[in-house]
């Protein structure tokens, strides 16, 4: 596999951190795009440069993940958060107690909308405002 396409890959999946370490040996002249991924192995970054980059984020990535907690026995609450102290903090303030559990889903999950299938991706995209309760989901057993 070429840098490239990890490169490529990390982007459309949201991988921060290695398109960051990428772009940011790519900027330095460490690798090129034609190199295979094995090179990364082998090049060191300046860790201090790189976290200053990386905390700059100049490729835009957002900092929202998606969270399932546990409401009771069968219902699960879909919250979009930074992290899972929000999530859990969040779910505190709605619902004045607190979740049986926390646990962080990929964005790529797909879901029913009523007459449509998007993935916490694409919902996140049609959000404005962080954290916010998603929706409910209620598993079947057995």
């Amino acid at each position: 596999m070429l840098i490239k396409e990890l490169y490529e890959d990390s982007i459309k999946y949201e991988e921060s951190f290695i398109a960051h370490y990428i772009l940011f040996l790519l900027q330095e002249g460490r690798i090129s795009l034609a190199d295979d991924v094995n090179k990364l192995k082998l090049v060191k970054a300046d860790e201090h440069k790189f976290w200053q980059l990386y905390k700059q984020n100049p490729l835009g990535f957002s900092l929202i993940k998606v969270f399932a907690l546990k409401h009771s026995g069968k219902i699960f609450v879909f919250i979009f958060a930074k992290d899972k102290s929000e999530a859990i903090s969040f779910f505190q303030q709605t619902f004045n107690q607190k979740p049986i559990n926390c646990h962080e889903y990929s964005l790529d999950t797909p879901m029913n909308l009523g007459n449509r299938f998007l993935s916490f991706r694409d919902l996140r995209k049609e959000t404005n405002e962080f954290p916010s309760l998603i929706g409910f989901y209620e598993k079947n057993y057995g």
